[in-house]
This record gives C-alpha cells, sequence and structure tokens, in this order.
C-alpha cells in the first residue's frame, strides 16, 4: 500500500462520512426571464398554481422548493399560497374561486416543461428540469414576468434533496428581486 492510496482511502472515507451526515446539494439553476411592469400592481398577495411535483423525483425535493419559495416571498413582504394544478397550460384554465378566496393581486403559474433523467450504472443519476413560469396582474390579466428554468442536478444516496429544491425556489425568488418585480426585499436575499 504506497502513501498516496493511503491518503486518498481516508480522504474517501471522510467525504463519505461527511456525505452522509451533511448531505451534498447539487443543483445548478439557470433562468432566463423579461419584465413588463408598466400599469400593473405592486406583487402583495400571491397565488401560485404549479404543476411541477410530478417532476421532481422526490417529496423531500418538491418540500425544499416549496417552503424555499414561501419563505422567500414571505422576507419580500408577499403573502403567498402554492396550489397545485396538474396538467396545468395557461391562465384560461384556472378557475377565478382560489384567486378571489386569497384575494390575490398576482398569480404564478409554474409548469414543467420535461425532463431529461440519464441512470448510469454507478449509482448517481443526472437529471435536467424544464420549467416555465408566467406572473400575471389580476386586474390587467396582463403578463408582468415570464421565465423559463432549466435545473441541473446529480443525485446519489449522499444528496441533500431538501436543499436541491431550495435552491430552485431561492433561484425564482431572487430573479423576481433582481428584475424589479419583488421591491420589498432585504438587500442580502
Amino acid at each position: 500500500m504506497t502513501r498516496a492510496w493511503v491518503r486518498q482511502s481516508v480522504c474517501v472515507r471522510a467525504a463519505v462520512v461527511i456525505g452522509v451526515v451533511a448531505g451534498c446539494a447539487t443543483a445548478r439553476t439557470s433562468i432566463e426571464s423579461s419584465t413588463n411592469l408598466k400599469n400593473t400592481a405592486p406583487v402583495t398577495r400571491l397565488l401560485i398554481f404549479e404543476d411541477l411535483q410530478h417532476a421532481f423525483y422526490s417529496a423531500d425535493l418538491y418540500g425544499g422548493f416549496v417552503e424555499r419559495v414561501k419563505s422567500g416571498l414571505t422576507s419580500c413582504g408577499v403573502t403567498a399560497s402554492i396550489e397545485q394544478a396538474p396538467g396545468l397550460v395557461n391562465f384560461n384554465e384556472l378557475v377565478a374561486g382560489p384567486i378571489e378566496t386569497f384575494h390575490a393581486s398576482s398569480v404564478m403559474l409554474i409548469f414543467s416543461e420535461g425532463e431529461d433523467v440519464h441512470h448510469p450504472s454507478n449509482g448517481t443519476d443526472t437529471y435536467k428540469l424544464r420549467f416555465k413560469l408566467k406572473l400575471l396582474d389580476v386586474v390587467s390579466n396582463k403578463v408582468m414576468w415570464a421565465a423559463e428554468s432549466k435545473v441541473y442536478m446529480t443525485t446519489s444516496w449522499t444528496t441533500d434533496d431538501v436543499e436541491n429544491g431550495a435552491r430552485l425556489g431561492a433561484a425564482i425568488v431572487s430573479r423576481l428581486q433582481d428584475d424589479g418585480v419583488l421591491t420589498g426585499c432585504p438587500s442580502a436575499q
């Protein structure tokens, strides 16, 4: 046994132990967006209709996403509610009831555009998830913000699915802030 192999073996064992305890987040998110805020009301009460749960491979990934979106919006002074809407295609398919009941100033639609999954034999799966997002002003029914998001991640037994989902949620809130849609956010979001 050479000294280099012993060092590598110890490092690998330490990484495995740390990975089991802490987990790893691997999600990288890219978001391309456009904004048209002219003649729209500020976002104060946001009702989100999403069609994501089937696109996420685990309940933890989905839960991390929902929690981070809600907490991020709350920190920006926005009251938010998230509703599942399987098969969501566009705003016209939504029922006015939930919008009126929640007294929403804005509605966000988030829906899956598909996913690519690779299952190599090494136990680490690679995912590329694609989403479309639209933010609409309730009064004018005008699209205030539109985006396409791609999420790239790998998963294994050491992956922290909650944190991977949270990264997507944080990226969406951060992009809304950067695009001037959310104006009440703390400076270090």
